[in-house]
């Protein structure tokens, strides 16, 4: 496993939120609904893909930290598909569940899970953010749940804004 670096506090989750989320709608925002449709990755991905993607595995959070429920029970895929081995089958099943979406709809959703999410970690304080995720789900591992917030929230961000920003720089083919 790789190091982990020093836990986040509150305030630091709560600015990387804020930071990063700016980041990736300032890239969504600049592209038309046409590109942001049409332009896919070599998985055939669009940006609706990706935001839609993102909302749902802020949901996958929510529902740990608010609800004490499984991760996967979030994501609107079913559990035998939830393995840390091979994401690709579950990103997949999500990616289906909303292949029909308007870019708007994605992006209310992730706008919505954005700011539970948001108001679950303004609630927190900084003790309760290096509880194990155990203490929020039985069996879901050992690290601080400031990790999972993190990992599926701002780095998630991060990461994808960075393969949005490479489908969406694509040149349209002239036909």
């Amino acid at each position: 496993m790789a190091t982990l670096p020093p836990p986040f506090t509150r305030d630091q989750l709560l600015e990387q939120f804020a930071t990063d989320f700016d980041a990736l709608m300032s890239v969504v925002n600049a592209y038309s609904e046409d590109d942001l449709l049409q332009k896919t990755d070599a998985a055939g991905w669009n940006t609706r893909d990706h935001l839609a993607h993102l909302a749902a595995w802020l949901k996958s959070v929510i529902v740990m930290v608010r609800d004490g429920q499984p991760q996967w029970s979030g994501l609107g895929a079913p559990e035998k598909l939830f393995s840390f081995a091979d994401y690709d089958p579950l990103n997949e099943a999500i990616r289906q569940n909303t292949i029909d979406w308007s870019v708007a709809d994605a992006v209310n959703l992730l706008q919505t899970n954005h700011e539970t999410l948001i108001g679950i970690v303004a609630g927190m304080t900084d003790e309760e953010l290096l509880k194990p995720v155990d203490d929020f789900v039985l069996g879901a591992g050992t690290f601080a749940i400031c990790y999972k917030i993190d990992g599926n929230g701002p780095h998630h961000y991060r990461e994808h804004t960075g393969w949005i920003e490479a489908i969406l720089s694509q040149e349209s083919d002239a036909t």
